[in-house]
């Protein structure tokens, strides 16, 4: 059989080949602290390994709380743009008094959201 007519076969070549293996020794607490990390970043071992020796910083994916309170700060800018149209129309009186209201909505939400940090 020649080899023009042989099928490729196996795991396609990455386009970084990674050669060099680094080994390190951890206590199981250490390893247990570093594994639960990688998780919450959503990570695997390694990588969150190589991405810390690199970057000296993972952040983390935002959990779902936090996805809700940018869903309701997203959903507050309509009611931002309602005020303006208030303003426009009946004065800045009434949209002030409003805005004030829909102010201390997002102080709560913003501190909920630094509070999880």
């Amino acid at each position: 059989m020649s080899s023009q007519s042989k099928k490729n076969t196996g795991r396609p070549t990455k386009p970084i080949k990674r050669e060099k293996p680094m080994g390190i020794r951890l206590t199981l607490s250490e390893r247990f602290i570093i594994t639960q990390k990688a998780e919450r970043a959503g990570m695997t071992l390694t990588a969150y390994l190589r991405h810390m020796a690199i970057n000296g910083k993972v952040t983390a994916r935002p959990g779902e709380e936090d996805r809700n309170i940018a869903k309701q700060l997203i959903k507050m800018t309509a009611e931002i743009h309602q005020l303006v149209e208030i303003a426009d129309k009946q004065g800045m009186l009434k949209a002030t008094l409003q805005f004030e209201g829909l102010r201390s909505r997002i102080d709560n939400l913003i501190d909920q959201f630094n509070h999880d940090k």
